[in-house]
């Protein structure tokens, strides 16, 4: 089919369009600027379309949203228009609301009606909200009293709604209304680039600034995930009801978390803790409206998703059945909104991808993960139906180079260890552990701390159908080696960069918040200073700014925080270590160790293994990627035989 989608840059439209182009349809995309669109394909993957996407340059606030006459013509081919186009933006005032919601409405409808006379056009899909008290029953009945108490910004999409049912009326052609809730991440993977919605929940919880839940046990907030939305629209797409209908995204009441329910979800992620009693939203609502918005940062318009009604999901599971929210998914949700609270702008570049497998979330480059591998995060539907998020996989391999598995260290993340992924020269997959509770992972709840990290990466391990390349950092090197430990089976290769392997006795790690407290507030040249001091880097070495800068802000979040805390402790501790490798864990092991490190050296638990040296701090791995990358690949290709020499072991301190 072909396809014209406004909003096809936006949340919900981009898994929109990276679907329709899948399923093989053509699509005509309304976009202001080509350089973004390309860079959002670029984003997407989708950069080889072969005339599958078409850019369309226009405005949503333009006279027939802006396009030119050539444009119009080649829109006649259109037989779907689908209208996702706006802001989400609760703040707008009524006369921006108007201009992109009732004014584009007004021109989407007047290009609909020139499309069905003089082209193909036959269905439009129109994208609004669950609040619009509009439906087919009274599709040609203005409600005004019905949408005065909403702000402008719904105020304004539902009189565009109400617009383009009584526009779109005479033309007899099908209108399927969709009516999303509050649209929160990836169903597998929590991704969830728009922080407003339940975005501002979260940062209220983790800020301290929700003492009260809003709502009680009768109060719920209405959710749907992102790329459920984009499914349930593609499968109107192809299927094109005969009749018009109103399709509420949105699971049943008595299926979904209550107010204080989700409050206390949301505060268990942050390790926080939940807001002390419920209060009604409407009593929120005017505590916000009296000045409290602007001390809190909730503005008071967010009160007005916080529902008691029931709405009917019928038609929604007529099309599509499987979009339910679950609470492993909010999990991940919750986290991948804290992570882009934390760090506001930054985005994974292009080749790298996020993924869950086996409850672990890993960080896989382009180059390193294969179609077939089972871990990808795209929803494909099969007979009207949806697959759960958590149904179990396997990683198959064979065939390829082996995988290489990175697992990163304290004050670090998957993301601090791309540069060293992406130096490495191998074909096979790399992926790079993203530890629970840190970066983007939601945090593991095992009642060990240490086991919960351990078994975590076992299980994953166990999930290959060859042996990997085990690769760990620091803390991580530890988790690395208990894991190889506990299934050895599956480590081709156990390489270990800077390992955490004895107890540590340095106050940063016994008190670590006192540390976190130095890197929140203090200058650049203080930190760089102390972490030269303690050998964390060389004093040689420039200490990496963006490195401080990350790490900075990952101290904000009082889950990465709590974490933190609990590892560096953990590090403290004689009784997590072990006391010496076995032989069969020795005889895959390699070591790579940087001399400058003024807290942790070699212990007696490596005699046996194969060590090199380098001149520089315990980071590295962060802050020299070249040369790590140079002596992983060494070790790929080497042989038995070819092992580099041991140095001399020092005892532990």
């Amino acid at each position: 089919m072909n396809v014209f989608l406004t909003g096809g840059t936006g949340f919900i439209g981009k898994p929109l369009l990276r679907r329709l182009a899948a399923e093989g349809h053509r699509v005509y995309a309304l976009v202001r600027s080509l350089s973004k669109f390309e860079t959002v394909l670029e984003e997407l993957r989708m950069t080889d379309r072969d005339q599958t996407v078409l850019p369309m340059v226009g405005d949503l606030t333009l006279p027939k949203l802006g396009l030119s006459t050539e444009n119009i013509g080649q829109l006649l081919a259109c037989d779907t228009f689908i209208h996702a186009g706006g802001p989400m933006n609760i703040g707008l005032d009524l006369a921006e609301a108007e201009i992109v919601f009732r004014g584009a409405a007004r021109e989407a409808a007047g290009l609909a009606e020139s499309l069905v006379r003089e082209g193909k056009l036959r269905h439009f899909v129109h994208v609004v909200g669950f609040m619009s008290p509009y439906d087919e029953s009274n599709a040609l009945t203005d409600l005004p009293g019905a949408v005065s108490h909403a702000p402008p910004y719904e105020i304004m999409k539902f009189e565009a709604d109400s617009y383009i049912r009584k526009a779109l009326r005479p033309l007899e052609i099908t209108l399927s209304t969709v009516n999303p809730s509050v649209v929160v991440g990836h169903s597998v993977t929590g991704e969830t680039e728009q922080t407003g919605g339940l975005g501002i929940l979260v940062d209220a919880v983790r800020k301290g600034a929700m003492p009260l839940s809003p709502g009680g046990t009768d109060h719920w907030l209405p959710m749907v995930h992102v790329d459920h939305t984009a499914a349930f629209i593609a499968s109107l797409v192809a299927k094109r009801p005969a009749v018009s209908d109103t399709f509420y995204l949105l699971d049943d009441k008595r299926d979904s978390l209550s107010m204080p329910e989700l409050t206390g979800l949301i505060a268990r992620e942050l390790r926080v803790k939940p807001p002390l009693a419920a209060a009604p939203p409407v009593l929120i609502k005017r505590l916000l409206s009296w000045g409290g918005n602007r001390l809190l940062g909730i503005p008071s318009e967010s009160m007005n998703f916080i529902v008691r009604k029931e709405f009917t999901t019928t038609s929604k599971e007529r099309v599509l059945r499987g979009l339910a929210v679950n609470q492993e998914a909010l999990r991940r949700v919750v986290a991948d909104l804290d992570y882009r609270l934390s760090h506001p702008g930054r985005k994974l570049s292009g080749d790298a991808t996020l993924h869950v497998h086996e409850g672990m979330t890993l960080l896989a480059l382009q180059d390193g993960i294969h179609p077939a591998a089972g871990i990808t995060a795209e929803v494909i539907s099969g007979e009207g139906n949806l697959p759960s998020a958590n149904q179990p996989s396997r990683l198959p391999t064979t065939g390829q180079p082996m995988p290489l598995v990175f697992v990163h260290g304290i004050y670090s993340s998957a993301e601090q260890l791309l540069p060293l992924a992406r130096a490495v020269k191998h074909d096979g997959p790399k992926q790079i552990l993203e530890l629970p509770g840190l970066g983007r992972a939601p945090y593991h709840r095992h009642p060990s701390v240490l086991e919960g990290y351990v078994e975590g990466l076992a299980r994953l391990l166990r999930s290959f159908d060859e042996p990997v390349v085990l690769i760990g950092h620091s803390f991580g090197g530890l988790i690395a080696a208990k894991a190889t430990e506990s299934v050895p089976g599956p480590v081709r290769k156990l390489l270990l960069l800077q390992p955490a392997l004895h107890p540590v006795r340095k106050a940063a790690y016994r008190f670590p918040k006192l540390s976190a407290r130095l890197f929140r507030r203090g200058s650049f040249r203080l930190i760089s200073k102390q972490l030269k001091k303690s050998g964390t880097f060389a004093i040689s070495e420039n200490v990496p700014e963006d490195y401080v800068r990350y790490v900075r802000e990952e101290l904000a979040s009082p889950r990465v925080l709590s974490t933190t805390a609990e590892i560096a402790r953990q590090l403290t501790r004689a009784d997590v270590y072990l006391p010496m490798l076995s032989a069969s864990v020795r005889n895959k092991a390699a070591i790579l160790w940087g001399e400058a490190d003024a807290v942790w050296r070699l212990p007696h638990a490596l005699q046996g293994c194969r060590v090199d040296t380098l001149p520089f701090g315990h980071q590295f791995p962060i802050s020299r990627p070249l040369e790590t990358a140079a002596w992983i690949e060494d070790q790929l290709l080497a042989d038995r035989g070819n092992s580099i020499n041991p140095v001399l072991l020092s005892d532990t301190p």
